[in-house]
């Protein structure tokens, strides 16, 4: 993931292996049983890796044996703040591979700290209940410290006078076997501190490297962090893209890296899929929620500019458009042209995917609304080439005729084939046929497109290629009848009824389909019910994100005697738990007239006589044992309200 580079040999080209040949050199000074005598320093910009770098590499049990302190030197103010630090650190041993000097008071104040007084490293107590060995803990701490790798970070962020810390740090170097190992953004000392290190380093620091970031393998650890798989997978196409976007940008900063896959992840979640499939709009989104992200959310060239700047003033809500313009050669360029010339050849522009105030509202907020987004991303250019023909007939406005007649062509076709099979794009192409019906783009009349539209609907039912209605509790509620894909349905009241009458058969017709799939359903439960028990209440009860026909009749597509028999032949340490789960599956009254399960009623009736008879014939424990487990189900001579 990262290139170190000797800067002893610099302008020497290093090859690719060279993060492994300095890995094994740390490794070999680490461990060296003569002591080196000198410190080893890693620079590096910041959002170079240098700190994951560090950890990288010392989370390999291997690289050494020896007890390892880190300590953050940001904010550190004084060689005693430092002393302190290093005290507690170094007897701390509630972590065993890396110990980090910060929040020590903390630590303390909750008794987190936990010390090893007499050398055995185990831990003998807190601080606050065990003072007695502290003369023994104290020569301990001194002893460990002697003995360790004590890694300095943020060395450009220390408070100390350079000279008294590199001199602090030379005690453990020349008069002890500790390996000190210092990590630096050297380039951000300046004035005084900085001729202060450049004259005292030789003294302490005998062999310098230089980490360059390296984007593609850094690339490919953060995505391979993304959770979602999807999106996981679209980010790797666009794996190249985004290494040419890094270089152009010149930040060379992994960290804003991270936060782009971060932020680039949300965004990609919250588009429709079928978007996502188009190349041509997928690089362009990359490529400009990069720049926007870069250059105007981080302003990592320091330009002073923000999402505000990527529109002016004399814009409208709706523009799509971010441009700067440089007239005057004469003249330096405006902080604006200069951001996004980096990335474009032509000029300094973008035509944009969304709208340019979407784009500051996303970059502000870091939240992200899909349905606003995908009905925006409806009308974007980049995705209308590979819009569905009924899209292309809605936004008939927008395209040119040649393509608006194509569409049309291609929704008669779609609607003669019956190739349509999705209740949205169904939906979309039955109301456009009412509007052209209306418009008079075809000849049948109204009450003849309703008819028409309905066949449809059979013909796929017969064919058993119509959707089953889902198992929602909620449905045809739940179902959006007013709109699919970011888009209305293109109802007028002229024949809003018409289009009511198709929508009511669409869900009638969506029951038989389900209802077409009795026999599927009963062996599904069945199995369940035979060989997992905890699946089989999964399946029939309502619990947190499972309950699949929970709110749907279907334990009366099983026999009564049948499912009797597989439950009795389950272990009976189970059979209480089916009785359980019918319990929960009928209490509420589900089984009431105008209820969801109101149709399960007289198999649930059956069931309990079935039951009741099996228990009666076989008499004493045994009957008393089918009993005992009778679920909750109604009588025969009780009202339908009853239960």
């Amino acid at each position: 993931m990262y290139l170190l580079v000797p800067l002893e040999t610099l302008p020497i080209s290093i090859n690719m292996n060279s993060r492994t040949e300095i890995e094994n050199f740390l490794q070999k000074w680490t461990n060296a049983q003569t002591p080196p005598k000198f410190g080893v320093l890693i620079e590096g910009k910041w959002g170079a890796g240098k700190t994951h770098f560090i950890n990288s590499i010392l989370s390999n049990e291997e690289f050494t044996k020896k007890r390892t302190i880190y300590l953050s030197l940001f904010g550190v103010k004084s060689i005693q703040d430092l002393e302190t630090r290093l005290f507690f650190a170094s007897a701390n041993v509630a972590q065993k591979t890396i110990h980090r000097g910060a929040s020590v008071a903390g630590a303390l104040l909750k008794g987190a700290l936990r010390f090893d007084l007499n050398g055995d490293d185990k831990s003998d107590g807190s601080l606050d209940t065990n003072f007695k060995g502290l003369n023994k803990f104290v020569e301990k701490i001194s002893q460990n410290l002697n003995d360790a790798l004590i890694i300095f970070d943020d060395l450009e962020r220390c408070s100390i006078p350079m000279t008294e810390f590199l001199g602090f740090a030379n005690q453990f170097i020349e008069h002890g076997d500790a390996r000190i190992l210092f990590v630096a953004n050297a380039e951000k000392m300046e004035g005084k501190k900085k001729k202060k290190f450049d004259s005292f380093k030789e003294k302490v620091i005998g062999h310098r490297f230089l980490l360059n970031a390296q984007p593609d393998e850094a690339l490919e650890s953060f995505v391979s962090e993304v959770d979602n798989k999807d999106v996981r997978g679209i980010i790797r196409t666009q794996s190249a893209q985004i290494i040419e976007l890094f270089h152009k940008s010149g930040h060379q900063n992994l960290r804003a890296l991270r936060q782009f896959i971060w932020h680039f992840t949300a965004l990609l979640a919250a588009i429709n899929k079928e978007y996502l499939d188009n190349n041509y709009f997928l690089q362009n989104l990359t490529e400009q929620f990069f720049v926007f992200f870069t250059e105007f959310k981080l302003d990592l060239g320091r330009r002073g500019l923000g999402p505000k700047d990527l529109i002016s003033g004399k814009h409208t809500s709706d523009n799509s458009t971010v441009f700067a313009l440089h007239r005057d050669k004469d003249k330096e360029p405006p902080e604006k042209y200069k951001a996004l010339q980096k990335y474009s050849e032509k000029y300094g522009g973008y035509d944009t995917v969304i709208p340019v105030t979407m784009w500051i509202d996303i970059l502000q907020s870091g939240l992200i609304e899909p349905d606003t987004l995908n009905q925006q991303l409806l009308k974007s250019k980049y995705l209308k080439s590979s819009n569905p023909a009924w899209r292309k007939f809605w936004y008939f406005d927008e395209f040119d005729d040649g393509v608006v007649e194509q569409a049309k062509e291609d929704l008669l076709d779609q609607f003669e084939n019956r190739s349509e099979h999705d209740i949205g794009t169904m939906l979309h192409m039955f109301a456009l046929r009412f509007m052209m019906s209306q418009h008079g783009i075809i000849t049948d009349d109204i009450a003849a497109v309703e008819s028409s539209c309905c066949g449809y609907i059979d013909d796929l039912l017969k064919s058993a290629n119509l959707p089953p209605r889902p198992t929602d509790w909620r449905w045809p509620q739940s179902h959006r009848f007013e709109q699919s894909y970011g888009c209305g349905y293109w109802v007028d009241d002229s024949y809003r009824d018409n289009f009511n009458k198709v929508y009511k058969h669409l869900n009638e017709a969506r029951v038989l389909a389900f209802e077409n799939q009795s026999s599927q359903i009963a062996e599904e439960i069945l199995d369940a019910l035979e060989t997992d028990i905890v699946k089989f209440t999964q399946l029939i009860c309502h619990m947190r994100d499972v309950g699949k026909y929970a709110s749907v009749p279907v334990l009366h597509y099983i026999a009564e005697e049948k499912f009797i028999d597989t439950w009795f032949s389950i272990p009976k340490t189970n059979w209480r738990e089916v009785q359980y789960a019918l319990n929960s599956r009928y209490e509420s009254g589900s089984l009431q007239a105008g209820k969801n399960l109101e149709t399960e009623r007289d198999w649930a009736v059956r069931l309990r006589e079935s039951l009741e008879a099996r228990a009666a014939a076989l008499g004493g424990y045994q009957g008393l044992r089918i009993t005992r487990i009778i679920p909750n189900l109604p009588q025969a001579n009780k009202e339908a309200n009853a239960c």
